[in-house]
């Protein structure tokens, strides 16, 4: 027959079409009559495709007897068509499946709706994952007296999401490896350069300063040469200190995140000119020191943020406890931000700040409409 010759996505197609054509005929004709012979042997175009796919296509009837089953399903349950017709269905299919599949049809029966599931089941020594569709198939004055299914083997499908996700996995902790070293490096070289450097600086000022103090009285020209070099002195050790605090504070490390932050948001509102105020329910956290700077640089970003993009005159931000986490709020005046925006993948500092929530298991969203505020809201489990 023509339909035998078409290829997989044809038959997929017109299953596809056969079942919006189960709806249509549901309302135009309450009582549909079930197979009594495969569909193959009839003229039925559709009773010809149900043989031809290569989905588990079966039908049951309020007394959970098998009405039709196709070619391909009597395979996947070892058994030929005759000795399947009119069986019981618990006996016919897996213990494990015909249980849950059992729930599910009573669902589908009580209710009179479509229903979608998804299973592992097991067929021998075969472990696959099928998609399944139940659908009202006879109805007799509004009540369901047979049911259709249509079961797809989406094995590989499952298995290429589980990979994806073990992927994911693998990328976040590498991520995670990655931040963490970032960290340790940020550091490392902040305590050089405030130690080592900072110190230098200071025994070359004082170097200077005794050069000045035993110069001659006429000795003008040096006495103007050495207070330029002291001044210029002066600046390099506060851009040593600046540089210092900006790769890793001294006081996250010595005071705690909730010093910190207010910490932050102070230095935020001096350089920026845009009022920030942070307030706190809690005097300090248990957390550990990478959960820690996670916090923290995501606060960062969401100041910057601000600062780059907002065009606002006053930020609010709150840390609490809650739950079994910590919540961080942050709330701007300014011209709010798309949907569009939001989502897109293009903007680092965004994405940054989401990543670094997950790596700990939190979630950070973002809300906001254009020429209204916006919030950002940090959840980290402790």
């Amino acid at each position: 027959m023509e339909d035998d010759r078409k290829t997989k996505k044809q038959l997929i197609a017109e299953l596809l079409a056969l079942r919006k054509r189960l709806t249509a005929l549901e309302k135009s004709r309450p009582a549909l009559r079930p197979f009594k012979t495969p569909p193959a042997k009839t003229d039925d175009p559709y009773g010809v495709l149900a043989e031809a796919a290569n989905d588990f296509i079966f039908v049951i009837d309020r007394h959970d007897r098998v009405v039709y089953v196709n070619r391909f399903g009597a395979d996947q349950l070892g058994l030929p068509v005759e000795k399947i017709i009119g069986k019981p269905r618990k006996g016919l299919f897996p213990t494990g499946v015909a249980e849950s599949q059992g729930k599910n049809l009573e669902k589908v029966f009580q209710t009179g709706l479509p229903l979608n599931v998804e299973n592992k089941i097991v067929f021998g020594t075969r472990e696959v994952w099928v998609n399944t569709w139940l659908v009202p198939f006879q109805k007799v004055k509004k009540q369901v007296q047979s049911i259709l299914g249509i079961s797809r083997d989406i094995t590989k499908r499952k298995k290429a999401e589980e990979e994806l996700r073990n992927s994911q996995k693998e990328l976040r902790a590498l991520s995670a490896r990655l931040q963490s070293v970032r960290e340790e490096e940020r550091a490392k070289i902040a305590r050089e350069i405030h130690d080592d450097l900072g110190q230098a600086l200071t025994g070359l000022k004082m170097d200077s300063a005794w050069v000045m103090k035993n110069l001659r009285p006429d000795q003008t020209a040096l006495k103007d040469k050495l207070q330029a070099m002291g001044q210029l002195i002066d600046d390099t050790v506060r851009s040593v200190r600046r540089l210092s605090t900006e790769l890793r504070p001294r006081i996250l490390d010595d005071f705690g995140l909730v010093a910190a932050l207010e910490w932050q948001a102070q230095e935020f509102e001096n350089k920026t000119g845009i009022q920030c105020r942070f307030r706190s329910s809690l005097r300090e956290t248990d957390l550990d020191p990478d959960r820690s700077v996670a916090i923290f640089r995501i606060f960062q970003e969401a100041l910057t943020n601000v600062a780059r993009h907002s065009g606002a005159t006053k930020v609010k931000s709150a840390l609490s406890k809650e739950n079994r986490g910590l919540r961080l709020i942050l709330r701007d005046n300014g011209r709010g931000i798309s949907q569009e925006k939001i989502s897109r993948t293009k903007s680092l500092g965004l994405v940054g700040m989401r990543e670094r929530a997950i790596l700990f298991g939190g979630e950070l969203t973002i809300q906001g409409k254009p020429g209204k505020c916006t919030t950002v809201t940090l959840k980290i489990p402790t």
